[in-house]
């Protein structure tokens, strides 16, 4: 618990120039309010602290469960900035071609167009908590999201991805895997 309040924290103090100059509203946000989607291929867990409608600047937040052995694949996002702290688990973070280890406590810090993945390498979940500063990103993550496995296969065509991918590629750009393989 410790840890997601130092997160918290560390969110809000790295948000709050952007977030001021846009006059945005003092809240608390409870946990049992906010919305809890099931994201992309492996169904994770994305809860949305901060949505794009709430009147809170160009800022969003929330957190994601990545299960073992689960990979977010390298991708970009153009002009936005990420920030993202490992509140429980382990894994690897891929920053511009350097893998680096990370664990509880660790924060990550994408610059805008860096090209970055997140492996979780461990036996159990890995929770962290991110932040953009582009509000799309949670369109994105509202449209590329399932109700369950069985519509997720209903819907997750390779068409279904292109779409998305044309639809946002000012706010994400999934790249190919290593070795010129296709992403499924």
């Amino acid at each position: 618990m410790k840890s997601l309040q130092i997160a918290a924290l560390a969110v809000s103090v790295l948000a709050s120039p952007l977030a001021a100059a846009h006059g945005p509203k003092s809240r608390v946000i409870h946990a049992k309010t906010v919305e809890t989607v099931k994201f992309g291929p492996d169904l994770t867990d994305i809860q949305i602290l901060v949505p794009n409608d709430d009147g809170q600047g160009t800022m969003t937040a929330g957190t994601e469960r990545l299960p073992a052995k689960i990979s977010i694949p390298v991708h970009y996002h153009p002009g936005t900035e990420e920030f993202i702290y490992i509140v429980e688990g382990e894994g690897e973070a891929s920053l511009d071609g350097e893998v680096s280890k990370v664990t509880a406590g660790d924060m990550i810090l994408i610059a805008p167009g860096s090209h970055h993945g997140l492996s979780n390498t461990g036996t159990t979940t890995l929770k962290m908590l991110w932040s953009y500063n582009n509000k799309k990103m949670v369109d994105f993550f509202r449209e590329f999201s399932f109700k369950d496995a069985a519509d997720r296969d209903t819907r997750a065509t390779r068409a279904y991805w292109d779409t998305l991918a044309e639809k946002y590629k000012s706010t994400i750009v999934l790249l190919p895997p290593p070795g010129g393989a296709k992403h499924d």
